[in-house]
Parts: C-alpha cells; sequence; structure tokens
C-alpha cells in the first residue's frame, strides 16, 4: 500500500498570504532545549469518530459484506450488549451463507433487545428460508406488532404471513 502524504498549511488570522508571514527560524527551532507542550485550540472541536456499528452498516448498504462482518464482529467485542450490533452481525453472516451463526447472533440481538423490530423480521426471514415456518411466522407477528402502519417492512411482512396461513391450510 502506498503512502500518502498531506500538507498542511494555516494562515493566522488577518494574513492573506504565505508571504505575508515570515519563516520560522529554523536553527533556533533545531537548537531549542524543550519544546513547548502543544495544546488543543480551544475554538477546533474533536472531528466526530465512526463507530464499527456505523462502518458496518455502512459496509452492509455497499454490499461488502465480508468487511461488515468484520466491523460488526468488533462493534460486539467492544459492546457485547449493542443489540443493533448483534443483528447486522447476523444478517452479514445470514448473507455469506452462514445461517447457524446468523440465526444465534439474531437470538442474541432479541435476547438483548426483545422490542428489536428488525431483528425480528430478519430471523424469521432466516428461518421462513431454513422452512420453520412457525418459528419464522411467530417472529413475522412479533415484527408487526413492534412497528408502526407506516413502516415500509410492514406490507411484504404481512403478505408473507399470509402466505404461510395459505400454506397452512388443508388441501
Amino acid at each position: 500500500m502506498a503512502a500518502i502524504a498531506v500538507a498542511l498549511s494555516v494562515r493566522p488570522p488577518g494574513r492573506t498570504s504565505p508571504a505575508s508571514h515570515p519563516a520560522p527560524d529554523v536553527a533556533a527551532l533545531r537548537s531549542a532545549s524543550t519544546p513547548a507542550p502543544l495544546t488543543a485550540a480551544p475554538e477546533i472541536a474533536p472531528l466526530p469518530t465512526r463507530s464499527p456499528l456505523t462502518l458496518g452498516l455502512e459496509a452492509a448498504r455497499r454490499g461488502q459484506l465480508a468487511e461488515a462482518e468484520r466491523l460488526f464482529r468488533l462493534a460486539v467485542a467492544t459492546d457485547p450488549a449493542d443489540a443493533e450490533a448483534w443483528n447486522g452481525l447476523g444478517v452479514a453472516l445470514i448473507h455469506q451463507g452462514d445461517r447457524a451463526h446468523g440465526i444465534e447472533a439474531l437470538n442474541t440481538a432479541l435476547r438483548l433487545a426483545p422490542g428489536h423490530a428488525d431483528a425480528h423480521r430478519n430471523l424469521g426471514a432466516a428461518l421462513d428460508r431454513l422452512g420453520r415456518r412457525d418459528e419464522a411466522a411467530r417472529h413475522y407477528e412479533r415484527f408487526l406488532a413492534l412497528t408502526p402502519e407506516e413502516h415500509p417492512g410492514r406490507a411484504d411482512v404481512r403478505r408473507r404471513l399470509h402466505e404461510l396461513a395459505l400454506e397452512r391450510r388443508p388441501s
């Protein structure tokens, strides 16, 4: 990987060009025995750091599932009680074909936050794909109970629940 060098030039207030402020005395700087302590300027706010969870969600949206998984694992290692990170990890694992560990992660999310609607929907979909229809239906129903009518995922879940009900009817 190539290194990238960045030069930063800061002009003091009131100065319009680099020529208007004299070059530092390099010899004096080199001979100084005790460097002045560095302090942060009070008017400069620290840059916000982005959490592994946020970065994992972004990676997942871009379809970078292995990177999303890595970041979600970092998020749950940092905060094992983060239900959203467990939910993201479960989805990333399932989409990469590791359904057993994905379901385990989704169950962990629900143990931590029983009202996590998206984890219920995601677990329902995973169980549905495995043919565990009754369990899937319970999670789909819980998702509907937890979400407002305008939630964008409700129509698909309602449709799937209707299909599951039709499958259960005797022929």
